[in-house]
This record gives C-alpha cells, sequence and structure tokens, in this order.
C-alpha cells in the first residue's frame, strides 16, 4: 500500500508539473531600474522603477523636474502604470516590454485630456526585489539635525553627495544589496562616518557610526524628495 501510495503520487507530481511547464503562463517581465522614456517620441525624462513579483511602483520625474509616483503591476510583458498628476487628473500608462526597452501608449483621465506614445530605455538596473536609491534624499542624524544626500545607482554600487550641517559637500560610496543600503565617507577629520540603512521605497531608516578620532553614533533616516 505505501509503495502504491507513493508512485501514485510520484505520478502526480508528474502531472502537475507538466501542467506548469506547458500551460504558456508567462512569468512577469523584470523591468526594474532606471528607464530613459519619451512622450509622444520627443519629450524625455526619466522613470525608476520598483517591482516586488508582479507588483510596480516609482518615481517618475517630470518634465518640470518635479517627481511624481506611479505605481500597476506587470504581467508577463506588459506593464501597466498610473500616477496622480495632481492637476485633477491621472495619467495611465501601457507598454509592452522586451529586455531593455517598452514601447506603448499613455492617456490622461481627467481634467486635462492627452494621450500618445510612450516608449522608453532602461540604462540601469536593479534586480527584482532589490530597492532604487537614485535621487535627492532629505537625511536626518539621531533625528534632528537635518541635511541632503544625493545619491546615484549603477548595479549595486552607489556614489553620491552628502551636504554636511556646516554646508560643506562630501562623497559617499558604498554598495545596495537588495533593499539594505551601506555607505561610508571620510569627514577629513580623521574620521569615517559608515551608515546602514534599509530602503523602503523612498523612504529608509537605520544608523551612522563614527570610526577614528571622532567616535559617535545614532539613527539615520532619509525620505527621497
Amino acid at each position: 500500500m505505501v509503495l502504491s501510495f507513493g508512485r501514485r503520487a510520484q505520478r502526480l507530481a508528474g502531472v502537475m508539473l507538466s501542467a506548469v511547464c506547458c500551460s504558456g503562463i508567462a512569468l512577469p517581465q523584470d523591468v526594474s531600474g532606471t528607464w530613459e522614456v519619451f512622450f509622444k517620441g520627443n519629450v524625455k525624462t526619466k522613470l525608476v522603477l520598483h517591482q516586488q513579483g508582479s507588483a510596480v511602483t516609482g518615481v517618475l520625474t517630470t518634465t518640470d523636474n518635479s517627481r511624481g509616483e506611479v505605481k500597476g503591476t506587470v504581467a508577463g510583458g506588459r506593464l501597466r502604470l498610473e500616477r496622480d498628476t495632481g492637476l485633477r487628473t491621472i495619467q495611465r500608462y501601457e507598454v509592452d516590454v522586451s529586455g531593455d526597452e517598452f514601447r506603448g501608449h499613455y492617456r490622461n483621465v481627467g481634467a486635462y485630456p492627452d494621450d500618445g506614445a510612450f516608449t522608453g530605455r532602461r540604462v540601469s538596473s536593479g534586480p527584482s526585489g532589490t530597492a532604487i536609491v537614485d535621487g535627492v534624499w532629505v537625511v536626518y542624524f539621531k533625528e534632528r539635525d537635518k541635511t541632503t544626500l544625493t545619491l546615484k545607482q549603477s548595479g549595486d554600487a552607489v556614489s553620491g553627495t552628502l551636504v554636511t550641517t556646516d554646508g560643506s559637500r562630501s562623497e559617499v560610496r558604498g554598495t545596495l544589496k537588495r533593499n539594505v543600503l551601506t555607505l561610508m565617507r571620510d569627514t577629513g577629520l580623521a574620521t569615517i562616518q559608515h551608515y546602514q540603512v534599509t530602503v523602503q521605497g523612498d523612504r529608509f531608516t537605520g544608523r551612522f557610526r563614527n570610526e577614528g578620532r571622532w567616535p559617535d553614533e545614532g539613527s539615520f533616516t532619509g525620505r527621497r524628495e
């Protein structure tokens, strides 16, 4: 009886595996990363996407250099997004993704109707499930000392500039592993400042630690502008 049940289970598993493999269900295309995008073939801007399974979120830098959140889904190679423009208008995007390019259309619904071609080319990748940290962040040391951090991401390498509390600027560099960002900065005062934070969308939380002549540590939080 045990042997017979085992064989039936094996046959059932084989049938299920065959059904999955041959069902024609396409896995979601990986769309995470930074995209150079065009409205109607000529209005150029930037779109940063973060993907978790079939859910997609991100930030579109508009033509006036403001930033608006996008959200949507990807199924197979079809990506659908929408954005509230803040002008009583919802902008919807539907594109077909092929590798590092997509083609499709946008359509405005609301006070300012419009539509046209919407195309994109990926300029830097972020593996599915990896945070995107490009941009300008308002950051706080110990929840009170406010300053600005500008980051640029290339794969898992991150570099940028921190404006310190006295207004000077210094370079930061580090790595991003999924949603854990690790950075370091030479303060120029015989002290290295280390940062490790967890990124969730347009916010991060974590800590900084000074190593060297001026030891210190505490919370380090940020919000993307």
